[in-house]
């Protein structure tokens, strides 16, 4: 089974008056880019395509597959990125000022999240519980959740080896499902974490191990255009 994860393209974060806006749609930079993607992963056989229902994702996913039948996407609410406080119509330069501020906190702040907006832990739990069943509808479950050394093993229905599925999500959703997937240790600065930049494709496979299968990372970043947010910075430009 083949489990590839694709970010959407880039977001314009603010409007004409250069003010926030709460969900984005792509720019026309992102457009052109997930347009181009088409030609490539929108040339590939999916068995299911799952997409976010955040404009973003939504527009990343229509540039690419374009007149899909509608049986193979369906939107998610699980997949959503976690929840902001509301920043529509500030002014840009105050939005940019309190995300560079939100970095500077310590780093057992970050578990609770930003004020007003959706927590690391509730975030994670959703996005947990969001996998776990989307997985088992795909045959997919773990074998001995309970068992210290065999809970990262799975066990995979006859039917789903072969298939291949693909989830057009966020920055933190994607790091959240490979901490899972991966058995990564959870934190909760999981967005500097993974340097995944604007139409970035990650694709995991099922590999057999013991009696069970694990998720094995194959290729991280591929297809991406640049994220100049991610990435190793000197203190003197951030």
């Amino acid at each position: 089974m083949e489990l590839v994860l694709l970010r959407h393209a880039q977001p314009q974060w603010t409007d004409s008056e250069d003010r926030g806006v709460a969900d984005p749609g792509l720019t026309e930079l992102g457009r052109e880019k997930a347009t181009a993607l088409s030609s490539r992963l929108g040339e590939e056989s999916f068995d299911s395509i799952v997409v976010s229902p955040y404009k973003r994702c939504q527009e990343t996913a229509e540039a690419i597959f374009g007149g899909l039948e509608a049986s193979h996407l369906s939107t998610e609410e699980w997949l959503r990125e976690i929840r902001l406080p509301d920043f529509s119509q500030q002014p840009a330069e105050q939005v940019h000022a309190f995300f560079a501020q939100a970095k500077q906190r310590p780093l057992s702040a970050w578990w609770d999240g930003m004020k007003d907006g959706e927590s690391f832990r509730h975030f994670h739990g959703r996005i947990r519980a969001g996998l776990a069943e989307y997985l088992k509808a795909l045959g997919v479950e773990r074998m001995r959740p309970d068992c210290e050394h065999d809970q990262h093993l799975f066990s995979i229905a006859p039917e789903t080896h072969g298939s291949k599925h693909l989830i057009v999500s966020h920055l933190g959703t994607t790091g959240l499902i490979l901490s899972e997937l991966l058995h990564l240790e959870l934190v909760p600065w999981i967005w500097e974490s993974f340097a995944l930049d604007w139409n970035g494709v990650v694709r995991l496979e099922t590999a057999r191990v013991s009696d069970g299968y694990i998720f094995s990372l194959r290729k991280f970043n591929e297809g991406g255009h640049h994220d100049p947010t991610l990435g190793l910075r000197r203190p003197s430009e951030e």
